[in-house]
């Protein structure tokens, strides 16, 4: 991201100068202000997460011996959950150190990225219902293939999943 940032950085100065570098910058910075709320409050939010969250509950339903069980409900838990990425990829590290299982993980996120309920409304409103309602019939089916297809061709990847955190809150 560094290298593009410089490069664009060059791009500025060679059409506008110092000028339209500057302005770029602080158009930067006052949306770096304007969500620094919401990203605060996220990663407060995963960190509560992170300590509140039940690990021999999550192992028992996201961990070994889960199956299908495990990664379709990880999936409907990805899609009903709110918030962007900086809320869900904590949330998915958290439920990997609590002892979920690689599949179960990448059904939360894929299920987050496909099924994302909260989004709806507004998919609706923008798009019209049956485009919404068609992208959610056809992508139905990946987050549960997505697992299991961890699953099958990644067998050993939970033990590669945050494997130090792993180590401390082993279950």
């Amino acid at each position: 991201m560094s290298v593009v940032v410089l490069l664009l950085a060059a791009l500025a100065v060679s059409r506008g100068g110092s000028a339209l570098l500057g302005q770029g910058a602080l158009s930067g910075l006052q949306m770096f202000v304007s969500v620094l709320p919401l990203l605060l409050a996220a990663f407060a939010l995963s960190g509560l997460v992170q300590v509140l969250i039940d690990q021999q509950k999550v192992y028992r339903l996201l961990g070994k011996g889960s199956g299908f069980k495990g990664i379709l409900l990880a999936a409907a838990i990805g899609g009903i959950i709110p918030g962007g990425p900086y809320v869900y990829y904590p949330i998915a590290a958290s439920l990997a150190t609590a002892g979920a299982e690689a599949p179960a993980i990448m059904a939360f996120v894929v299920g987050k990225s496909l099924w994302d309920v909260s989004r709806m409304p507004m998919e609706v409103a923008i798009m019209g219902g049956h485009i919404a309602f068609a992208r959610y019939v056809v992508t139905f089916a990946f987050p549960v293939l997505i697992g299991l297809l961890t699953k099958w061709l990644y067998p050993g990847l939970a033990q590669q999943l945050l494997p130090a955190a792993r180590k401390e809150g082993e279950v």
